[in-house]
């Protein structure tokens, strides 16, 4: 989560600035294997107040089965 941080207080001068912000690549850029990560990342993501929009995107048609 550590890694978080730098990220979370730019995002949070980007709001304060009046910048909208989109959220990408939530689930690692396709790395994250495993539903239940994806979905923390997800949650973590959307309940955090700091974007306004979100895409996940995906690698395969088999990862949105």
């Amino acid at each position: 989560m550590s890694h978080l941080l730098p990220v979370l207080k730019q995002i949070q001068v980007m709001r304060r600035n009046g910048h909208s912000v989109i959220g990408m690549k939530l689930i690692g850029n396709g790395d994250s294997t495993k539903p239940e990560d994806r979905e923390k990342s997800m949650r973590f993501t959307l309940q955090s107040g700091l974007v306004d929009a979100a895409v996940t995107g995906f690698k395969s048609t088999a990862d949105i089965a």
